[in-house]
């Protein structure tokens, strides 16, 4: 399941200080890479905070079992709503 590579946390733009991790992205990111870990078999969950396309960073967690699955030249992967789906109730159930 490691081969999903990419796992996206959408939250609500919100300004900065409110609301519950808007304060520290970096803790919420631990959280969820720690349900990450618990859901999908990986050796790791990886961190990279990336900004240049758009006016804002990101923070991507890729599930990981050698340091190549953080290649974001990688081919991006096609998957269907229910995969998606499938995916965020696992993390949600871990977290």
């Amino acid at each position: 399941m490691c081969r999903k590579r990419e796992i996206l946390c959408l939250s609500r733009h919100q300004p900065p200080g409110q609301g519950t991790h808007a304060g520290h992205p970096p803790t919420f990111a631990k959280q969820v890479a720690t349900a990450i870990k618990k859901a999908f078999p990986c050796r790791k969950v990886g961190m990279a905070v990336l900004g240049l396309e758009v006016a804002h960073a990101h923070i991507h967690l890729v599930p990981m079992q050698n340091e190549r699955d953080m290649l974001f030249s990688n081919p991006k992967l096609k998957l269907t709503d229910e995969e998606f789906a499938d995916i965020a109730r696992r993390i949600r159930e871990a977290f």
